[in-house]
């Protein structure tokens, strides 16, 4: 889907090139192609960078221990890298203390960060390992702070940085909005072409974060009949809360020939991701 990327660190901007369309909304289409962004070196292993330079440098040399790691398990000859099994958390630490000694600083963050501060986050890293016995040091709510490889436990403590600036609902309430959702579309499954067909849209209004939502009182509600050849729209009407009715018109199906189309109706509202539903008639 990528195609590529243009940093300009210098105006703090990133525009991102993609191959992505739906032209149905294009917040969506803005969604997919947005840079991810991550404190994580690897996101597939969701660790802080200083831990993944240590693993590497461990896949490539080898352990303090003189262990061979792989990131693979399938690797002949090597054993898995694991930031919470003692012997490999072991030689993290002995790498990272080597890190030290190097001042060592990774090419791929070579221009924003110096070596004293690489050699602090090397040693934030050592010390967390000797507190809690691992290295799964990663950037989320919670912190292993037990774990118990007999009884097969371990205990998440929340992590509660006097320091963070938010309110624990303060993410909650600046991104809280209404979408709508559409919850059935109701028509025959079968109709003779040049029949009216009626179609009921039930709709709901949903409060993000909240899952659960009402019957919605307005909103851009839309329906089409999609052909090979066009998509033919329809007048939608808001009949009551929750409920929009239209008309697929038998002037419209009369000239098409007998075989099974797609209804879709589209609900949307303003600055939120539509809602779009998707069934099958068949006109004989």
């Amino acid at each position: 889907m990528g195609v590529g990327t243009v940093y300009d660190f210098e105006n703090n901007q990133i525009t991102n090139y993609f191959d992505f369309q739906f032209p149905a909304d294009e917040n969506r289409v803005a969604g997919r192609g947005a840079p991810g962004w991550s404190t994580s070196a690897n996101a597939g292993i969701g660790v802080s960078w200083e831990v993944v330079e240590a693993l590497a440098r461990m896949v490539i040399n080898g352990g303090a221990s003189g262990e061979k790691y792989a990131f693979d398990a399938s690797t002949q000859g090597a054993v898995q890298v694991d930031v919470i099994r003692p012997t490999c958390v072991a030689d993290i630490k002995a790498e990272l203390q080597k890190m030290i000694a190097e001042k060592h600083v990774p090419e791929y963050i070579e221009d924003f960060i110096t070596a004293e501060e690489a050699v602090a986050r090397y040693q934030a890293a050592i010390d967390f390992i000797d507190k809690y016995g691992h290295a799964y040091i990663s950037n989320g709510p919670f912190i292993m702070t037990s774990l118990d490889f007999t009884a097969n436990f371990v205990e998440l403590t929340a992590n509660r940085d006097e320091s963070y600036p938010f309110e624990p609902d303060y993410w909650m309430n600046e991104f809280r909005t209404s979408r709508l959702q559409i919850d059935e579309l109701d028509m025959p499954a079968i109709a003779g072409r040049g029949e009216d067909v009626v179609v009921d849209i039930h709709v709901s209004t949903v409060e993000y974060p909240e899952k659960e939502g009402e019957p919605a009182l307005d909103g851009n509600v839309q329906l089409f009949l999609l052909t090979d050849e066009e998509e033919i729209e329809f007048e939608v009407y808001p009949m009551r809360a929750g409920r929009f009715v239209s008309e697929i018109s038998g002037e419209v199906t009369k000239n098409l020939a007998p075989g099974s189309y797609t209804v879709m109706a589209i609900a949307s509202a303003e600055g939120a991701t539509p809602s779009t539903v998707t069934v099958t008639i068949l006109l004989y």
